[in-house]
């Protein structure tokens, strides 16, 4: 059992994906906002707190001046403007000045320009006017000072607490998060021994457990499927190989009787007996028709077992397309159906396969054939270039009974036909279609099909004029032509 951490948490180049992040970010973006708005607040009311401030340390300080005066403090020079300079340091302030109706004495920075706040004194004696100056800091640059202060606090303790949020939310949230993505992108990739460690009881350590579980079921599943699927295909294998034994053999006693069914048919016209001439042809029409099912089943074998072999030559479009016209003629005639040919300019040769290159006009024509009465199927054969490389381009159009837009899918499907009430109309296998795909993509090409319900139907099928081989080699030119 192997643990579900594979890989590092990118978070730099994945930050916009990540949970943690996001839960990070929000949380830290709230905090902002907060300390944003009481930092504001705060700032607000610091400078009326400061004036207040002051306005009280201009009390204490004229209080002191009046009792030092009182007791007799103001004789000595030196030992009030010691007193003074006490109270200065003690209250923090720029200076102190005392005035009184016979002299006046001032300590620090004392500038009339300055603000200042004066208290009477008193407690001071002798007549005239006595009072006390305080001069306080500047108390714009207090607040400016203090607000600095106050920010760079307020960041470094929401620098902190956001490591810690981070650290806790990778701890908590991401990294178990982070082995549940690992652990599903390795399975998709196709691992099947990845399981998720248990290591907490909480909401992640259930949802692990749960995925453990679901994995192990998932896995025996697909061993079932697997050990089934073997089975189908050793099935499928088996039925190939049945049908294309079945079909040789079917074939043999087929052949033996066509070609009797010719020979008597011949000899009933030499000694005049017309009269057994109609069964004759009854029982070879038969025998053909046979033949030609048989011969589908065993195609369809061949092409599910992977043993499609194709015999290309060079050969005359033209000729081809007459054998074929040739072929096709009675199916026509017995609807009642009138055939146009619109042959190209110049079709010239072309080297693949003349078999299968007939078998697939044969099977097109011919359903043209069964599903129009008293109508036109018009064949186009059209020699085009395109992107450097020769083709050839057959086109079978009809007036018939056309096919529905949502049944032209199942066309190339083996065994299937439109509807059931087709099949008993008309009759066939199905294979027919299915085969004349599968030949034309052995031969480099393919074919498609445009048809509304009423109006008919249009298949049309692309074939290089020079086959390839799948790896891109021209074929040899072997010159066998031999049955599918």
């Amino acid at each position: 059992m192997r643990s579900a951490a594979l890989g590092s948490d990118d978070w730099t180049r994945n930050w916009q994906a990540s949970i943690a992040v996001k839960i990070t970010a929000m949380v830290l973006w709230v905090i902002i906002v907060v300390v944003f708005i009481v930092s504001t607040v705060f700032l607000n009311d610091l400078q009326r707190q400061l004036e207040s401030e002051y306005s009280g340390s201009a009390d204490q300080v004229a209080y002191q001046v009046a009792l030092a005066l009182h007791a007799g403090a103001g004789a000595e020079e030196g030992a009030f403007a010691a007193l003074l300079d006490d109270l200065s340091t003690r209250y923090r302030l720029r200076g102190v000045r005392v005035a009184l109706p016979d002299r006046a004495m001032a300590v620090g920075g004392v500038d009339d320009a300055d603000t200042a706040l004066r208290r009477d004194l008193a407690f001071a004696s002798g007549p005239g006017e006595a009072y006390v100056e305080i001069f306080p800091p500047a108390l714009d640059r207090l607040a400016r000072e203090q607000r600095n202060q106050l920010v760079i606090a307020a960041f470094l303790l929401l620098l902190i607490f956001g490591l810690f949020l981070t650290w806790s939310i990778r701890t908590i949230v991401h990294r178990p998060l982070q082995q549940l993505v690992n652990a599903t992108r390795a399975i998709s990739r196709g691992q099947q021994d990845v399981r998720l460690e248990i290591s907490r009881e909480d909401e992640f350590g259930y949802l692990s457990r749960f995925f453990n579980e679901m994995l192990d079921r998932l896995m025996a599943q697909q061993r079932e499927l697997q050990n089934t699927l073997r089975k189908a295909q050793s099935a499928s294998r088996a039925k190939s190989a049945f049908l294309a034994n079945m079909s040789h053999e079917l074939r043999t006693p087929l052949n033996a009787i066509i070609g009797y069914s010719e020979m008597l048919t011949e000899d009933a016209a030499a000694q005049g007996l017309d009269a057994y001439t109609p069964d004759l042809k009854r029982i070879h029409m038969a025998g053909t028709h046979l033949l030609s099912l048989i011969n589908n089943v065993l195609d369809v074998s061949k092409i599910e077992a992977g043993k499609l072999s194709v015999h290309a030559h060079r050969f005359a479009v033209d000729a081809l397309i007459e054998d074929v016209v040739d072929t096709v003629r009675p199916l026509l005639d017995k609807n009642r159906n009138r055939l146009v040919l619109d042959n190209g300019p110049q079709l010239g040769q072309m080297f693949s396969d003349e078999t299968k290159l007939r078998q697939i006009l044969v099977n097109l024509l011919g359903n043209a054939a069964k599903f129009t009465e008293n109508g036109v199927v018009t064949l186009s054969v059209r020699r085009i270039a395109e992107a450097g490389e020769d083709w050839l381009q057959f086109a079978v159009r009809d007036t018939g009974i056309g096919i529905a837009q949502d049944q032209i899918a199942r066309l190339f499907t083996d065994f299937t036909q439109v509807d059931s009430s087709t099949t008993r109309r008309y009759g066939g296998t199905g294979l027919g279609l299915a085969i004349s795909r599968r030949f034309c993509q052995r031969l480099g090409g393919d074919i498609q099909v445009a048809s509304e319900v009423g109006q008919g139907s249009i298949f049309t099928l692309r074939l290089p004029v020079q086959l390839v081989e799948p790896g891109g080699d021209p074929c040899s030119e072997a010159p066998a032509a031999g049955s599918a």
